[in-house]
């Protein structure tokens, strides 16, 4: 009950504070405009804020919180109109009872639920980084002036320099009353509603809906595998960039329909530096959009918009600059060369499209591809691999369920062909389920390229994402097809659910969609809730084999260094992580030999 009521005020805490730094700063612009939405356009402001303070200037974490929590107290005049205009509105009740939703799963189950759920090399980097964050001077970091125990993690070094926005947000919220694992998780939840919000803006400004249907849209989205897929694998930079981009994307096609609105320009400008700062891969989507934009209305472009955007383009670069160590450094040296890299990634992020029930759950059959993969062989030879494989264990509708899967709708595959009437009745419903969604996208596709308005962008669309993906094809570059995939999860969404056409809801779409959520967690099996090729779980031993809350204060308090009978960096990185997060003092305490019995952890002290 206390985890519900903290995560409760937390979220609507932060997010009134959002909604009052932007309140504040339109008032001191003196912009006109009513309809932008000032929750994510405060959060943008506070990132590029937040970043200079701490990674520029290296102030010290616990005088930067001070200031955040001073500006706090001093913007609460807003409280009466945030409550008229956001508290007490349909939006802030849905809102609340997403908090409620997503915390159903984690009350229930405990701990084991949530701890390394999902890709748990990421989520212990995040955390790990984030503790140093919360303590530390970012110069002390950077000359390695921080305690030896964060030597135990990997790369920690690499870690705190390469885009690191992501997680000293994280670091704000970590305190001494609640596990850093459930913070972590709390904090995720956090991003997920101003995605919700974000969405809200984008459907009001752009589709003629009913307020409730845009709502109950937005909601249906964050607790569907177009959302929880983020969520779930812990791509931290990437969920909290999210909101920022459906925000960023909105304000690119309000610039191209009044090229003359400053505002507008000044405002994007705010939310890409942001974006950038937070995760500067996803920039690439704002650049395509952009380039898009500007082809379609290329004509429409004189010498006065001309140097509205150069003044942009400029002004971005002056509030991004101090990135360069951080960002422009890792975005050329790092991510452009991983981008065309051939690795094994994509298995696990990626084997959804092939339905619920894949190979991919298969040991045997992963260590196969993975030797292939090895050997560089040619696309041809992988794919004959993948083929033959899963046609000879009988799953022989991996091709049909591609599209079902794209859409946002793996769960409802057909795995293994079986002689049953149960069978056959999923057999009919697969159908029917294949043809509806070539029924939406065959409509939105007709309505795009017969509308003057959207004819020629969407052509640029698919040329360019054609190119992107023989591009990285040709190099083996399966992960990269898949990230780019995942930047676009939220106008996916949205092709599937409307009918663009009559601008309104496909309710058979957002019904079966919405199911995901019950699907996937409605059973506890050890904390991994359904197990099947969603990126969830990378290793489903850790949690079936392991009590992770059996650790506790009581058994690690005389605890100095720690060393695992097994040779595994996640259990040892738990276990520190543990450590720091209960705060032991260790000048005083014993090395701990740690062993696994019965899933529970046994500790032998050693003099």
């Amino acid at each position: 009950m206390l985890k519900a009521i903290y995560c409760l005020l937390l979220c609507n805490v932060t997010i009134f504070y959002l909604y009052s730094i932007s309140n504040i700063f339109l008032k001191f612009c003196k912009f006109k405009s009513e309809k932008i939405n000032k929750i994510i356009l405060g959060y943008s402001i506070f990132i590029v804020i937040s970043y200079n303070l701490y990674f520029t200037l290296s102030i010290n974490p616990l005088i930067i919180n001070i200031f955040f929590l001073v500006t706090a107290l001093l913007l609460s005049i807003n409280i009466k109109k945030y409550f008229k205009s956001f508290f007490l509105t349909k939006k802030n009740y849905v809102l609340n009872l997403i908090i409620l939703l997503f915390l159903l799963p984690p009350l229930i189950y405990g701990e084991q639920f949530y701890i390394f759920r999902g890709n748990y090399w990421d989520s212990s980097n995040y955390l790990s980084s984030a503790i140093l964050f919360k303590d530390l001077q970012y110069s002390e970091i950077i000359s390695g002036s921080f305690p030896q125990i964060f030597l135990e993690f990997q790369s920690i070094e690499y870690i705190t320099k390469a885009r690191p926005m992501a997680n000293y947000l994280l670091s704000i919220f970590l305190n001494d009353y609640f596990s850093f694992f459930f913070t972590f998780y709390s904090f995720k939840l956090l991003i997920t509603l101003l995605i919700f919000l974000s969405l809200i803006t984008f459907l009001e400004d752009n589709f003629n809906l009913k307020n409730l249907t845009i709502i109950i849209t937005s909601f249906v989205f964050v607790i569907s595998f177009w959302n929880i897929y983020i969520f779930e694998i812990d791509a931290l930079s990437h969920l909290t960039s999210v909101p920022i981009l459906i925000l960023t994307i909105h304000f690119l096609f309000k610039i191209f329909n009044d090229l003359n609105n400053k505002e507008n320009y000044f405002i994007i400008v705010l939310l890409a530096s942001a974006l950038f700062i937070v995760y500067p891969e996803i920039s690439i989507i704002v650049l395509l959009v952009l380039f898009i934009l500007l082809l379609d209305n290329i004509k429409f472009i004189n010498k006065k918009v001309f140097k509205l955007f150069l003044f942009s383009f400029l002004f971005f670069i002056l509030l991004t600059a101090t990135s360069y160590e951080t960002n422009y450094k890792h975005l050329i040296s790092s991510q452009l060369g991983n981008s065309i890299r051939s690795n094994d990634w994509w298995g696990y992020f990626g084997s959804f499209i092939f339905g619920k029930n894949n190979l991919v759950l298969d040991n045997e059959f992963v260590s196969s591809l993975k030797l292939i993969l090895d050997n560089n062989l040619s696309n041809k030879d992988i794919i004959k691999f993948i083929h033959t494989q899963h046609f000879e264990n009988d799953l022989k509708f991996i091709y049909l369920n591609i599209i079902p899967s794209i859409s946002g709708l793996y769960f409802l595959t057909i795995g293994k062909l079986a002689n049953n009437y149960l069978f056959y009745f999923q057999v009919v419903f697969f159908i029917f389920l294949l043809v509806y969604l070539l029924k939406i996208a065959f409509k939105n596709i007709i309505y795009l390229l017969s509308n003057p308005f959207s004819k020629y962008k969407f052509l640029y669309f698919v040329i360019i994402n054609i190119f992107f993906f023989l591009f990285f094809l040709k190099h083996n570059s399966y992960w990269s097809i898949i990230k780019f995939y995942t930047y676009f999860f939220p106008f996916l969404f949205l092709f599937f659910a409307l009918d663009f056409k009559k601008i309104k809801i496909n309710y058979l779409y957002i019904f079966l969609v919405s199911t995901f959520v019950f699907y996937k967690y409605s059973v506890f099996n050890n904390g991994i809730g359904r197990y099947d090729s969603f990126p969830s779980i990378i290793n489903p031993i850790i949690k079936k084999e392991i009590q992770w809350e059996d650790i506790s204060y009581k058994k690690l308090h005389k605890c100095r260094n720690i060393s695992i009978e097994e040779n595994n960096y996640i259990i040892k990185a738990y276990l520190n992580l543990k450590l720091i997060d209960l705060g032991i003092n260790k000048n005083k305490n014993q090395n701990c030999k740690i062993y696994l019995e019965n899933k529970k952890f046994e500790i032998v002290y050693e003099q």
